[in-house]
């Protein structure tokens, strides 16, 4: 799984943001999506390069709703 690309993608930031800054932006969005995640569930992901499916299909469907276009099989 591409989880960086994930991160990266849905986070909306350019590429010259920090990882840290996109995991930030991810938990914001997920959090006004009514989700509860803290910046280090994020980071667990990252780090073990997995993403539970339940939470995949949430940051999926948390990004399309900010007008982010993402293609679910880019990152498997």
């Amino acid at each position: 799984m591409k989880i960086n690309k994930l991160i990266a993608d849905a986070s909306g930031l350019s590429e010259q943001e920090s990882m840290r800054q996109k995991i930030e932006a991810v938990r914001q969005m997920l959090v006004a999506a009514g989700e509860e995640i803290t910046a280090d569930g994020i980071k667990m992901w990252v780090h073990r390069s997995s993403i539970p499916a339940a939470w995949f299909v949430k940051v999926i469907q948390a990004a399309l709703a900010a007008g982010r276009r993402l293609e679910p099989a880019e990152y498997l």
